[in-house]
């Protein structure tokens, strides 16, 4: 059965969306338009329409090797370019799941190294924050903090130490009220638990007075 292009819509220069039976959507560049002779209102062959789909799926994979050559990303930052891209949801879900399946995507192991790397530079909060915003699975990325923080327990506190330090200023006394409030809340915005910030503001005062 022929499919009827409803829609052709440029999305740049060289490149337009075309919507098929008014529902598949997937981008074709000017060139592509007219070899298969697209144009709105006409017709595609089952078989062309299939060798495009093939086409598309070469193309997003192609691209997404490329990316990851440069460096790993995760499965949601991948799906998020190829849906920039106009890429159809059933070839994305394909390439991912054959970038997958050969381990060229693997968010467990980028959320362990993104840990590894600057599990000790931020805080837990902020880590946490940082790969869901970049679209990481918010249980892995539990799961993953709770065992990176149960092997190293001390990171939070001596990161919230270190910044405490670097923050306050030589005559600032934290046995002023108002500066230990200030201090205080310097940490909390960093994203420090509360048991974390009392730990690093108690081990810098006890250091300030000896």
């Amino acid at each position: 059965m022929e499919h009827q292009i409803t829609e052709i819509r440029k999305l740049t220069k060289s490149r337009a969306l075309v919507t098929v039976d008014d529902t598949d959507t997937f981008p074709l560049y000017t060139g592509e338009l007219k070899k298969y002779q697209i144009r709105e209102n006409g017709m595609i062959s089952p078989d062309v329409y299939e060798g495009i789909r093939e086409g598309l799926y070469r193309r997003a994979l192609t691209r997404c090797l490329h990316l990851l050559k440069e460096r790993d990303y995760l499965q949601g930052e991948i799906r998020k370019k190829l849906q920039r891209g106009g890429y159809p949801e059933d070839i994305i879900e394909a390439v991912t799941d054959c970038l997958k399946r050969e381990r060229f995507l693997d968010d467990e192991r980028y959320i362990g190294n993104y840990l590894q790397f600057h599990g000790g530079e931020k805080s837990r909060r902020a880590v946490m924050e940082f790969l869901k915003r970049k679209g990481a699975d918010p249980k892995a990325v539990g799961e993953a903090c709770e065992s990176y923080y149960e092997d190293n327990p001390d990171s939070q506190a001596d990161l919230a130490e270190r910044l405490l330090r670097k923050k306050l200023h030589a005559g600032d006394d934290l046995n002023d009220w108002q500066t230990l409030q200030k201090a205080r809340g310097f940490l909390y915005r960093k994203g420090f638990s509360a048991e974390t910030a009392e730990k690093a503001l108690r081990s810098v005062m006890e250091e300030k007075e000896t």
